[in-house]
């Protein structure tokens, strides 16, 4: 969804508002007179006109997992319309086959390209993207998983990053505790503040140290191959 929206002081969006025609992005300008849609608030808008649009004024979060053996993958994307979504408003998955071998140093290898065929596969164009480890290894510079998919993607697209495990060299600027666990997440973000990124993942529904969303992502991706149902 094109970041340029811009509407009458929306706070207070019916389902359906009649404003006649309005455009948006580069293609498009707002109507006059209109200020912003609410971040995180789900809007639907009829343009008698031209057509309707329906979106999230300016998120839209992706929450991935991948999973593979020695040869196969299984990547899980759940689509979330706010950070403290309790249940995913779609869920994507794809299958790859011949997943490339591990190197030394070179993790992101083997995950990056099950993400990139997920979101083309899917034509998937979120704000935010959320992954199962790392932006920057030790917080700001060594490049991770995130920073990799971050570039990949032109810059596009803010990534989160949440790792279970602590590496060497982060520190616990990058820590956050969730619900009654002494056990941290270690927050990295790109295009995002960390204190942000910090602020997304606290806010993510569940009592426990994993959010709700996180661990589902991680559960479909251990369905072997079957194909999950959204729920």
């Amino acid at each position: 969804m094109a970041r340029s929206i811009s509407l009458a002081q929306i706070l207070w969006v019916k389902p359906e508002v009649r404003l006649g025609c309005f455009f948006y992005g580069n293609k498009h300008k707002a109507a006059g007179q209109y200020g912003s849609l609410p971040v995180d608030r789900f809007w639907r808008i009829r343009c008698k006109n031209c057509m309707e649009f329906e979106g999230l004024g300016y998120s839209l979060i992706l929450a991935i997992d991948v999973q593979y053996d020695k040869t196969n993958g299984l990547v899980a994307g759940i689509v979330l319309k706010s950070w403290t979504d309790d249940s995913p408003s779609n869920i994507y998955v794809s299958k790859i086959d011949n997943v490339d071998d591990y190197l030394p140093g070179q993790f992101y290898q083997r995950e990056l390209p099950c993400i990139l065929k997920l979101l083309n596969e899917h034509s998937l164009k979120p704000e935010y993207i959320v992954v199962d480890g790392y932006v920057y290894l030790d917080g700001c510079s060594k490049s991770g998983l995130g920073k990799h998919l971050y570039d990949a993607l032109h810059g596009k697209v803010k990534v989160i990053g949440v790792a279970k495990r602590s590496y060497v060299g982060i520190s616990e600027e990058y820590a956050i505790f969730r619900g009654s666990s002494k056990k941290p997440l270690y927050i990295t973000s790109a295009g995002e503040t960390l204190s942000a990124a910090k602020l997304h993942i606290m806010s993510m529904h569940g009592v426990h140290r994993i959010p709700t969303m996180l661990k589902k992502a991680d559960q479909l991706c251990r369905l072997n191959g079957s194909t999950p149902i959204p729920g």
